[in-house]
Formats: C-alpha cells, structure tokens, sequence
C-alpha cells in the first residue's frame, strides 16, 4: 500500500443555507512500517519557538524536506527546500501563530509544526 494524501470537504447547514469549504491535500495515510522510518514529529525539531520569525529547522543527517510556511488560513507565506539543519528566514511575520509543514521530498512524508511569533 502506498500512502496517499487526501481531499477534506467540510459541509455546513442551517436553516439560513449551507457553505462548504474543502482543504486539499490536507490528511495523509501512510503505511504503519514507513511511518517508522524518515521524518517523525520527534526527530524534526523547529526552534526558537516562540521567536520572533527567524527559525531553525533541524531534520534527520541525510533528510532532504520541502518545507511551507503558512498562516493559519492555510494560504502558503514562503516555500524552501532544505537538508539537515538550517536557519529559515521567511522574511517579516506579523505576530501570530503559523503552520509549518515539512515534506520529505523521497517519500512524500510530513510533519506539522506549530510555529509562534512573538
């Protein structure tokens, strides 16, 4: 089985109407025995956290990620490619709460960080 990632359209309905809205790509199922390998939410560490915008993003030795930063709208602030341990700069964030989302570029594995700017 390979993992996948999915579509997730929420449905909402009132006696006013209904509105939906789907997020793309937004759930991935991966097979148990390659969730035990790559990146893992313990071995991908985002820091200082809080800061203020300027952070390093430490992978696994040899981990090559995409890596998306995006507010908590889900609209995409700032994109890089990276490997190892690196400082990101992503230019000037308004104070708030983002989301972080690391990609391995080999198998399509992610991680989700919560990253906050003071």
């Amino acid at each position: 089985m390979d993992w996948e990632w999915y579509d997730v359209t929420l449905v909402v309905t009132n006696p006013y109407g209904s509105d939906s809205m789907t997020k793309v790509d937004y759930i991935e199922v991966i097979p148990e025995s390659v969730r035990e390998i790559g990146l893992t939410d313990k071995n991908v560490h985002l820091y200082p956290n809080p800061g203020e915008g300027i952070f390093t993003l430490s992978l696994p030795a040899h981990s090559n990620a995409s890596i998306e930063l995006m507010d908590m709208h889900g609209l995409l602030l700032f994109k890089q490619q990276l490997q190892g341990t690196e400082s990101i700069d992503p230019g000037v964030l308004e104070q708030g709460i983002y989301i972080v989302r690391i990609r391995d570029t080999k198998t399509g594995q992610a991680v989700i960080k919560r990253l906050i700017v003071r």
